[in-house]
């Protein structure tokens, strides 16, 4: 059975609580990546999400836990 929320409202709360803890877990990691990839396409919108992780790892406004 299907999500109720769509990948992107669950996309967007993982990507508000991962910028909200300032962490993202290797387990958080995994799931954004099998929310992005569930259709088999990156839509401009995840992009967006994707990029707002990127921008705070690259910063280092965000650090990888184990």
């Amino acid at each position: 059975m299907a999500d109720p929320l769509s990948s992107l409202d669950r996309l967007t709360q993982l990507v508000q609580k991962i910028l909200q803890t300032r962490t993202i877990t290797r387990a958080e990691q995994a799931q954004l990546m099998d929310i992005v990839m569930e259709d088999g396409r990156v839509s401009p919108e995840e992009q967006v999400m994707i990029d707002r992780v990127w921008r705070g790892l690259a910063e280092g406004r965000v650090r990888v836990l184990d």
